[in-house]
């Protein structure tokens, strides 16, 4: 289950500081379910929604305002697809899911939009590849600017 949740937060984390709405996720966790030996069935989206409720990396919004894990209307999973429930992951879990965690320990930091173009690749899938591509960041922020720079028709 453990493998699961980390798909799950990966997928959170990959719809940046909008989050993903909660129906949304249960196709996107289909193969790490399948690779478990599970199907997306009620029970298995019940134990997933738990401990994604109990994790302090996740936060719940409806409407644009954030309701507590703890609020009785969105412990079933059903109640909160009905809400219309966004999960929304930290800054902190996205930056670690960023790989810039350590930037922030070495007292650097990234402008907004080194920030946005980063989640961006994640959410294209493409920051996997680079960051194994990469060593050290700033060759990766050399390998993301030929990439803007090449995207965008700059050269």
């Amino acid at each position: 289950m453990d493998s699961i949740i980390c798909s799950a937060l990966e997928e959170i984390c990959t719809g940046a500081a909008a989050g993903i709405h909660l129906p949304d996720l249960w196709p996107s966790l289909r193969n790490s379910l399948s690779g478990a030996g599970l199907h997306p069935c009620e029970p298995v989206k019940k134990a997933i929604w738990a401990r994604l409720l109990a994790h302090p990396g996740l936060r719940c919004e409806a409407d644009g305002s954030s309701i507590g894990s703890q609020d009785p209307s969105i412990q079933s999973f059903e109640e909160a697809e009905k809400l219309g429930i966004k999960i929304v992951a930290e800054e902190h879990l996205r930056d670690n899911f960023l790989g810039i965690y350590d930037l922030k320990a070495a007292n650097h930091d990234i402008s907004q939009i080194q920030r946005a173009t980063l989640e961006r690749l994640a959410a294209a899938r493409f920051l996997s590849f680079l960051l194994i591509e990469v060593n050290g960041s700033n060759n990766l922020i050399f390998v993301l600017k030929f990439i803007f720079c090449e995207l965008c028709g700059y050269n």
